[in-house]
């Protein structure tokens, strides 16, 4: 595992885009759910629907007998448009880091911290959301560095923070 300093979080694995993690990857560190974050890990931004790279990912991920929860803290309408594009469940206006939005999807998933796998692209918000309630945090290289002000800013403190592995 990475350390951070203490103030900030940690992460598990990282990989340059999320399908690079399998379902075996997820199984092999006790992994029986994903939650996962939706701009820029699974999509840009301004992508409404999903594509087909991510339905085929999220296909595999189903039929390993996984569960799949996005955690976003995006808007109503956006997250449930997409999520319901994938027909899996979703958790929008989630305040990451905070940690009853995590403790949410572990609800909707029906699963403890210890059987599942957070992937996100940010530190400050994703990562130390999962490590905030016990879980194993997987960080992916962002899909869209276009991001607004504050999301640039984050990326800037992050970048002097760590190194990727």
């Amino acid at each position: 595992m990475t350390k951070i300093n203490n103030t900030m979080a940690a992460f598990d694995r990282n990989f340059n885009i999320f399908t690079e993690i399998t379902p075996e990857m997820i199984k092999s560190d006790g992994g029986k759910g994903i939650l996962i974050d939706l701009d820029d890990t699974l999509a840009p931004r301004n992508m409404p629907v999903c594509n087909e790279t991510v339905k085929n990912w999220v296909k595999k991920v189903k039929e390993s007998g996984l569960f799949i929860c996005i955690v976003s803290n995006n808007h109503k309408k956006r997250t449930t448009l997409y999520a319901n594009s994938l027909d899996i469940a979703f958790i929008y206006n989630a305040f990451k880091p905070m940690q009853f939005c995590v403790k949410r999807a572990m609800n909707v998933l029906n699963l403890n911290a210890d059987e599942i796998i957070f992937i996100g692209d940010q530190l400050m918000t994703d990562m130390k959301a999962a490590k905030n309630v016990g879980i194993k945090g997987y960080l992916v290289d962002p899909i869209n560095l276009k991001s607004g002000i504050m999301i640039k800013i984050k990326r800037i403190i992050e970048k002097k923070l760590y190194k990727r592995k």
